[in-house]
């Protein structure tokens, strides 16, 4: 008996205690929490949720399913558990299960504004605007929280399906909306940018700057982001490189998939080349798989702790163990039989090294687009997570520069294992550069991948929309309509405004 009272007791300041580090923002802490609570007391359903919510806020996504379905099995009618198992599923990939959940929990009539805003991305990422347009109008129209920050959010929402400009009238509620005591935090963030894609679908470009030049400095004061970690980072892993031998490609794939790597920075045309390579028979597209990076930094080569000298230490056994468990943990994002995936991580630039390392059959694409082009986009946009560097002019010139400087060096120690694909020569010639594109990846030539507008298959990025349209180049000097800004990042650009290709 009086074990039993120290075990409830135990339990019940474990719980406690990861309920606490959950709201502070203790993930990891929360998570290991949650699993001795529930050492204790496998059964408590407030802990198997907690801990279901601490893998998928870690992008876990693979392993927050397991629990969310144990947890479903006990009680398929929370619409709590409905909930969170369709934005896992969302992270998983299974973006149809997704909307159908959401869409099961809409018809119970028991589903969160929370939830629908999950719901209206699903729509966006499955391509059905009109409906997201729909369901997000809605929201507004019937909006009885009195919630400053998810009225913003919805608005934002909004304006980033880039499928049409808010109306007159809805600038002026959203303005409202910003003037108001109400609006703080993210709430301001979301309205600043709001506006700003609104005024910038207007034609009214420096009005759109302002508001996007707005939220981004909110962003920018509460970031620890700092431009010389970032040329620190590339400078150490150029070092670490250079103490490393590269092979060449060898002729024929021996694990059980290949990737091919879609990097370089946002808004650079990334997705859109994704788009193209999903188009072909042989190819599947995932995601942006957080795979890659959760592996690097479990050997210390992401931040925090950020030691990329440690990739020259590896032992062969030691990196094709990591690219093993690499093939492994993207399964679950791969839906059909192909075997040849794309992982379109933008940010994987940094871990050219290792994945010509650890998995030496694994193609490499780097998206490149002119660095004005780029950055604008870039600053213009409020991403659903990292990538601080895009909240500062200098720090996006800096970051590009950095960037080319990693991957020039790639070419030098490993030459002719990256492709490049400028997005500007895809305007020009796009069946030359698709072509060049396609021989790179080993991949015989294909139709579909002209005509890769006509690919049906989710997108979840800010892109959704554009790569369902055919090549356009109205967006390629979009950048000069706002040039009267743009001096702090030339000025961090240096020798690389011009020499960038």
């Amino acid at each position: 008996m009086n074990g039993k009272r120290r075990n409830d007791g135990d339990h019940a300041r474990l719980s406690s205690a990861a309920q606490a580090a959950a709201k502070r923002g203790l993930i990891e802490e929360a998570e290991r929490l949650y699993r001795e609570a529930l050492v204790t007391m496998p059964d408590d359903v407030f802990a198997r949720h907690g801990l279901a919510i601490s893998l998928y806020r870690q992008a876990r996504a693979s392993e927050a399913l397991q629990e969310i379905i144990r947890l479903r099995t006990r009680d398929s009618t929370r619409s709590d558990f409905i909930g969170l198992e369709a934005a896992i599923r969302a992270a998983t990939g299974d973006h149809h299960a997704s909307l159908d959940l959401y869409r099961a929990l809409a018809a119970t009539g028991r589903i969160s504004a929370r939830q629908s805003l999950g719901m209206a991305q699903q729509l966006k990422t499955l391509g059905q605007f009109a409906a997201a347009t729909s369901l997000l109008r809605s929201m507004i129209a019937s909006d009885s929280t009195g919630d400053v920050a998810l009225r913003a959010e919805t608005w934002w929402t909004l304006a980033d399906l880039k499928t049409g400009a808010l109306t007159a009238g809805d600038r002026q509620i959203v303005a409202a909306l910003l003037a108001s005591p109400d609006s703080r935090g993210d709430a301001r963030v979301h309205l600043h940018y709001a506006l700003g894609q609104a005024l910038d679908c207007c034609e009214e470009p420096d009005a759109a700057f302002d508001h996007f030049r707005s939220g981004a400095d909110l962003l920018r004061r509460r970031s620890r982001y700092r431009a010389q970690d970032t040329t620190d980072r590339v400078e150490t892993t150029m070092k670490a490189l250079s103490r490393m031998t590269f092979a060449q490609r060898p002729p024929a794939p021996q694990l059980q998939a290949t990737p091919i790597f879609v990097v370089g920075l946002p808004r650079a045309g990334s997705t859109l080349v994704e788009q193209i390579l999903a188009s072909h028979p042989a190819v599947e597209a995932t995601m942006e798989l957080v795979e890659l990076p959760l592996l690097a930094r479990s050997i210390g080569l992401e931040p925090p702790d950020c030691h990329p000298e440690r990739l020259a230490l590896l032992t062969t056994t030691q990196l094709r163990r990591l690219g093993e468990q690499y093939i492994e943990r993207t399964r679950i994002y791969r839906k059909t039989a192909r075997t040849i995936f794309v992982d379109k991580m933008p940010n994987n630039w940094f871990h050219a090294g290792l994945i010509l390392a650890a998995l030496p059959h694994a193609r490499i694409v780097d998206v490149r687009r002119a660095p004005l082009a780029t950055g604008v986009s870039a600053f213009k946009q409020l991403f659903a997570r990292g990538q601080a560097f895009s909240y500062d002019l200098a720090d996006l010139g800096r970051y590009y520069r950095d960037y080319v400087r990693l991957m020039r060096h790639v070419d030098t120690v490993a030459p002719g294992r990256v492709h490049r694909l400028v997005y500007e020569d895809l305007l020009d010639d796009p069946e030359g550069t698709i072509r060049a594109l396609l021989e790179a990846c080993d991949l015989p030539f294909a139709d579909a991948c002209l005509d890769f507008q006509a690919t049906v298959r989710p997108v979840w990025t800010p892109s959704a929309a554009q790569v369902r349209r055919p090549l356009y180049a109205d967006a390629r000097e979009a950048w000069r309509a706002v040039d009267a800004h743009l001096e702090p990042m030339c000025a961090a650009l240096g020798a690389t405004l011009t020499d960038w290709r």
